[in-house]
């Protein structure tokens, strides 16, 4: 499943996606993994598509240069890191 944003809030030259809210996951959005949300799988949230996801799926970083006000890496999911 590809995981892009299908609504972003866009200000000046910045766009981020709408985070999914938490409340309403309760497992992994990674289509490959779905794992239940709970006290040992913390959930997470891609900075590039705004999926909630597990630790194992968004353990990479990458610098998104469409994310005004910051140039460090930032948590994204597998899927976005792979794009």
């Amino acid at each position: 499943q590809k995981c892009k944003p299908t609504i972003t809030i866009t200000k000046g030259k910045e766009s981020r996606p709408v985070w999914i809210p938490d409340k309403i996951a309760k497992y992994c959005m990674i289509e490959t993994c779905h794992r239940p949300f709970g006290v040992t799988n913390r959930k997470h949230h891609c900075r590039r598509c705004g999926f909630v996801v597990c630790g194992s799926c968004s353990a990479q970083t990458a610098v998104l240069p469409e994310l005004i006000g910051t140039s460090s890496p930032v948590r994204v999911c597998d899927n976005c890191f792979r794009d």
